[in-house]
């Protein structure tokens, strides 16, 4: 693994916290962070979906 993969999965857990924790907007930004980084990474478009759906 190397260092950008460490980093989008650590934003990964970080934007999956903030989701958690009720904070959608900060949430689905950093979800977009992660997708513009490695639009290929799947978890990230499956957080977002789920933090959208609980926005409305």
């Amino acid at each position: 693994m190397d260092k950008q993969e460490k980093s989008v999965g650590q934003m990964l857990k970080q934007a999956n916290h903030l989701k958690r924790a009720e904070r959608l907007d900060e949430a689905i930004a950093l979800y977009h962070q992660v997708i513009e980084i490695n639009p290929h990474f799947a978890w990230a478009y499956h957080g977002l979906g789920n933090a959208l759906v609980k926005e409305e």
